[in-house]
């Protein structure tokens, strides 16, 4: 009878979300949807604003595309703590990028809630950790808040060889050129795998800096290749902030670095208070407190000195590039297509 044929035809159409994805076509390798050079809006302040703004999204700040089956499945971890209006301008910006990349992903901001000086690498350890509990990630992104691509051609995906992709490579600060061949920071995409191999990051990189080099020399006792997009691809604006706090042990800690003393630490010695998990409109909130650091050594008046010799430069250093990056005339042109290295 009619009802009969009804149901018949309801059963044959009623598919679940699982095997319309078995049944999807693999995404390409470079997306038809790629719009090229960018226009960074910094006019975006609060993440209520990136709320209104951004769609498509769901809950905790996943993604797939529905046309295509990605060919892996990413997770973002960002390290934070007191940037909410650079994470603003991040999710804003960013989600329409990996949507047109058809990304299948998820944002994780992991957030350093304490007040002890910020551990980059360890909040990575712990997006990490945290991450690969909720989902089966096979790349992990390592993305600083405060760094933004020109453009949408940099595909956000990790090589699938014993290589690692670090993306930062023309950055607005430091006048769109890489600021040392050594450099790993910023934005470094990282298979699963290949990030248990290292063992993540080193956890006792308290303050600015050291973290960067220390995965750099990670890799290399490691035989990983590191891989980069070309300069005019990978085109980042960094967002103005204040001077950070400096890791006042940064000199010891790298001579730790260079002589493989901080291999064997890493995602199997971190230590850290789950506070909440929290999945918001565009992003999954990982709130966590970090252990005290070690207690520092005992320095001689000699020793002491060349130190503030050092921090002292370093401080110079410091101001005079975020003096460049205020001043200077941004040297891309939008209309022009030709590629450009920048070494």
């Amino acid at each position: 009878n009619n009802e009969l044929i009804k149901k018949r035809k309801r059963r044959s159409i009623e598919v679940s979300d699982s095997e319309v994805g078995s049944y999807l076509p693999p995404c390409p390798s470079t997306s038809p949807h790629l719009l090229g050079a960018l226009i960074v809006n910094q006019n975006i302040k609060t993440v209520e604003e990136a709320e209104k703004k951004v769609t498509k999204v769901t809950l905790g700040g996943k993604f797939s595309p529905s046309d295509c089956k990605p060919r892996q499945k990413v997770a973002f971890v960002i390290p934070f703590r007191d940037r909410d209006a650079h994470l603003a301008t991040w999710l804003s910006h960013m989600h329409p990028i990996l949507q047109r990349q058809q990304l299948d992903y998820q944002v994780f901001v992991v957030e350093q809630a304490d007040k002890l000086p910020f551990n980059r690498a360890a909040l990575m350890n712990v997006g990490f950790l945290e991450a690969s509990k909720i989902s089966n990630f096979s790349c992990f992104i390592f993305h600083d808040v405060d760094m933004v691509p020109e453009t949408d051609r940099a595909i956000y995906k990790c090589p699938e060889h014993q290589a690692i992709l670090h993306m930062a490579v023309a950055v607005s600060r430091w006048k769109y050129r890489l600021t040392y061949p050594r450099y790993c920071g910023g934005i470094t995409a990282m298979s699963t795998d290949n990030v248990r191999q290292i063992q993540g990051f080193s956890n006792t990189f308290y303050g600015w800096g050291g973290e960067d080099d220390d995965l750099y020399n990670r890799l290399i006792a490691h035989n990983l290749t590191i891989e980069r997009y070309p300069g005019n691809i990978a085109r980042y604006k960094m967002l103005k902030h204040d001077a950070v706090e400096e890791n006042p042990d940064l000199k010891e800690m790298m001579e730790k670095s260079e002589g493989d003393k901080l291999l064997n630490e890493g995602l199997d010695t971190i230590k850290y208070k789950l506070k909440k998990i929290t999945q918001l409109p565009l992003y999954t909130k990982i709130q966590v407190k970090l252990p005290v650091p070690p207690k520092k050594r005992k320095k001689g008046w000699l020793e002491s000195m060349k130190k503030n010799i050092d921090d002292a430069q370093n401080k110079l250093a410091n101001s005079l590039a975020e003096k460049l990056q205020e001043f200077s005339e941004d040297i891309f042109n939008p209309e022009d297509n030709t590629v450009k290295i920048y070494y």
